[in-house]
């Protein structure tokens, strides 16, 4: 998934030599959907427009995209995040003021601009 308009799609060399060189046939989505599972994880992405008023999440892994407007420790309460990982997309006053909220209400932080991507693993 990304957030790319078609034309810089396109212009990605990467993409094009890997999909050559793995000889790998792949759908690019444009646009991720909100929540997603992996593993029986679920996954909430929550972007600029701050939505995650979602009922049947429990625990969900957390990613904060293109500083969204929120209270974190108001989802932290109501969400209760397994997890909360901010992406490079974001201010960086934000990840601080995020980072000092989850380290006080005991909730792992991930920022990947300071620890690099996030890893989700597969079990098998």
């Amino acid at each position: 998934y990304n957030d790319l308009d078609s034309l810089e799609l396109n212009s990605l060399s990467l993409l094009k030599s890997y999909k050559i060189g793995e000889e790998v046939s792949f759908q690019i989505q444009n646009k991720s959907p909100n929540v997603f599972l992996f593993e029986n994880q679920p996954i909430l992405i929550v972007d600029s427009l701050g939505v995650y008023q979602l009922e049947n999440i429990k625990e969900p892994i957390v990613v904060l995209q293109q500083s969204p407007k929120i209270n974190l420790e108001r989802l932290i309460t109501t969400l209760n995040p397994k997890q909360i990982i901010a992406d490079g997309s974001n201010f960086k006053s934000y990840i601080n003021r995020w980072e000092t909220t989850c380290r006080k209400m005991k909730t792992p932080f991930h920022y990947t601009g300071q620890n690099g991507a996030y890893i989700l693993k597969n079990d098998l």
